[in-house]
């Protein structure tokens, strides 16, 4: 089982934001078959926020490599250490992974996650051999945001939620609360304050209800529930976002604004109190805005659009995937793959995709075969995954072009290896063949995991056509795309 190890902070200092989303990933690893063990730098607060779900550790010590030491992948999610500290984690596992939100760092090699919504305007180093993963597609949520169900938009305003993190030094809380009930006593409000809101308690029995630990689920069923949010930035603007919520956001602290601003930009929060400010005059004209049932229905929509729920799901495929692309080798056929071969292609699956689906004999396969291996023409692979048969690819001539045909075996579909095979069967193609500016696929309709596979992979339908009374779709690609 492939192994990690995540690195972060958390505590009453530096908050719980680092922790939380680290903990969601630990998760996702988990749920994808990754073995993985979470370090925490920070205080005795951080328990109360994660449980036992994580070790406590000074790793910015340095004592790093001994921690990393076996991991396979190492996750780095930090606003306090340093360079060299990164490196030496970088170092000490086969692929790192580092959590940011502002260009912090000129990072080692390795991929860089940033889930916010400002990613792509930020201006990273010039990449050596580092890959990036931008965007909130990558927005690692906790589970209960992942699948969230539609929602309804009440005409009239009624009730409201706050949440302003476990700190809330400026007190936006109860200055909120304040305002709605000196001038909107009809709005309900819940606030969940942790900690901090322990000055709330005043505005018990005002319509307000004040909640101190509120899971995950709970935090979700009070976001659909509500008619608006009053926020501060970090990952609630995401979760807000995955359940539709329509909010206003008052950004309290420098590394949140961007990303608070991208997300007004994309139409789902509104701005207000820059730097933490807090005015009454400006928080009544931003509820004029939001009141009108249309505008707080667009707010919507725009949220679920710009974040689904998904990122941790994606970060973790990611991952098997260049834990896959280590272990997958291709190599040219030989005539000890003929049996592992003909096995696979009496697979099921495999013979539903096939344009001829009846079960190939023994006999026939041996025939065929050998007359593949002996046609210069043809280049036909053999993938192998830790040391054992794990898919094959033909490339065959059609005129000026090849015809590419691929399998995998059962044990392997579903993890991404088929991408794998498939971008290192084109490179193999490539070295082999230089002459080969095209590759064609054909693909039955019904195919749609091996549509996915191609189109993702670059492939364009250009038309349909039949092959022995069976319709398939013609893929496309350019070698040198």
């Amino acid at each position: 089982m492939p192994k990690a190890v995540i690195f972060t902070e958390g505590g009453a200092g530096p908050g719980f934001g680092h922790a939380v989303r680290c903990s969601v990933l630990k998760r996702a690893f988990e749920r994808a078959g990754i073995r993985t063990r979470l370090i925490v730098q920070g205080d005795a607060s951080v328990a109360g926020v994660l449980g036992r779900g994580y070790t406590a550790g000074n790793w910015r010590g340095g004592t790093v490599p001994a921690a990393a030491a076996g991991a396979d992948i190492a996750v780095i999610d930090s606003y306090l250490a340093g360079v060299a500290i990164y490196r030496k984690i970088a170092g000490a596992v086969r692929h790192c992974f580092y959590m940011d939100d502002n260009a912090r760092l000129d990072y080692p090699a390795g991929t860089v996650v940033n889930y916010n919504a400002h990613a792509a305007a930020l201006k990273y180093p010039a990449a050596r051999g580092a890959a990036r993963l931008l965007g909130t597609r990558y927005a690692p949520l906790r589970e209960e945001f992942c699948a969230v169900p539609g929602r309804a938009i009440r005409e009239k305003m009624s009730r409201v939620f706050l949440m302003f993190g476990g700190a809330d030094k400026t007190g936006l809380a109860g200055k909120v609360l304040e305002f709605l009930a000196e001038n909107h006593p009809g709005l309900k409000a819940t606030v969940v304050a942790g900690d901090s809101g322990r000055g709330l308690e005043r505005f018990r029995g005002t319509g307000t209800e004040i909640i101190r630990a509120a899971s995950a689920a709970k935090v979700r069923e009070l976001m659909l529930d509500c008619d608006l949010a009053f926020t501060a930035g970090g990952v609630t603007l995401y979760e807000l976002a995955a359940t539709g919520t329509p909010a206003i956001v008052f950004c309290t602290a420098e590394n949140q604004r961007q990303s608070a601003a991208a997300m007004a930009e994309a139409g789902t929060v509104i701005q207000a109190g820059a730097g933490g400010r807090f005015l009454a005059s400006e928080l009544e004209k931003l509820l004029a805005r939001v009141r009108p049932a249309a505008a707080r229905k667009k707010m919507s929509a725009a949220g679920r659009v710009l974040v689904d729920g998904q990122g941790a799901g994606r970060l973790a495929r990611y991952a098997l995937a260049l834990l896959l692309d280590d272990a997958i080798k291709l190599r040219r056929a030989s005539a000890g793959d003929m049996r592992a071969v003909h096995k696979l292609s009496n697979e099921p699956a495999v013979r539903r995709c096939s344009i001829s689906g009846g079960k190939i004999s023994l006999g026939a396969h041996k025939e065929w075969f050998a007359g593949k291996l002996a046609d210069p023409s043809q280049l036909f692979l053999v993938a192998v995954y830790k040391g054992k048969f794990a898919g094959q690819v033909r490339f065959a001539p059609e005129k000026k072009a090849v015809v590419i045909s691929i399998s995998v075996t059962g044990a392997l579909r579903g993890t991404g290896a088929g991408g794998v095979i498939l971008r290192k069967a084109m490179d193999f193609l490539r070295r082999e063949k230089p002459g080969i500016k095209t590759v064609l696929a054909y693909i039955k309709p019904g195919n749609i995991p091996s549509r996915k596979l191609f189109e993702k992979a670059g492939f364009k339908k250009i038309r349909v056509r039949r092959s022995g009374g069976v319709r398939l779709g013609l893929y496309r690609k350019a070698l040198g795309v």
